[in-house]
């Protein structure tokens, strides 16, 4: 079973990816490619930090 990474190890992720496609050194297909990791790493962090804010309302006994 592998590990997910962590919430900072996916944003360190993206700040890599955002400088790489800065560059303007890349094919259209390198661009696009790191474009489509970059967009997963956003939605597995939205989602990590939903259920993190979900977890704190549980523990606050928020609804």
């Amino acid at each position: 079973m592998t590990e997910k990474p962590s919430l900072e190890a996916m944003l360190r992720d993206i700040e890599a990816i955002a400088a790489q496609l800065e560059q303007n050194d890349l094919s259209l297909e390198a661009s696009l490619a790191l474009y489509q990791r970059g967009a997963a790493l956003v939605e597995e962090s939205r989602t990590l930090l939903e259920q993190a804010q979900f977890r704190l309302k549980e523990i606050s006994g928020e609804q």
